[in-house]
């Protein structure tokens, strides 16, 4: 079986369509939209190689305003997912001392429904 190269290509947007470096060939492309970067980068690096078993990674390039809004969504999708996995203990933990449904989801910023949903969730 053939080996798999790979190749990691830099992707920067610039006036409408996207910079493709690919280092370690020394070479450069354009894609019109984030869809044709892998297809323009594999074309190009089959082309300067003539190796057909080629696998990407793509690294962006983009504005510091960019990667930190980016990056602050990825931390709040994770720290969302670990907020709702801390629920459930925090909603049995309530109820154990004698709150109400509608306490423990005012305490919690969900519904008493959810609250609920929580308590009998096995």
């Amino acid at each position: 079986m053939d080996q798999v190269s790979r190749y990691k290509v830099i992707a920067t947007p610039d006036e409408g369509y996207w910079c493709l470096k690919v280092p370690s060939i020394e070479r450069a492309t354009q894609a019109r939209s984030i869809a044709e970067i892998t297809p323009m980068a594999k074309d190009l690096i089959e082309i300067m190689t003539q190796d057909p078993r080629i696998e990407i990674d793509v690294d962006y390039d983009l504005p510091a305003e960019v990667a930190e809004a980016v990056e602050l969504k990825r931390r709040a999708a994770e720290l969302e997912q670990l907020a709702q996995g801390k629920q459930k203990a925090a909603a049995m933990a309530l109820r154990d001392k004698g709150l109400t449904l509608r306490d423990i989801g005012k305490l919690l910023d969900i519904s008493h429904q959810r609250a609920h949903q929580l308590i009998k969730a096995q």
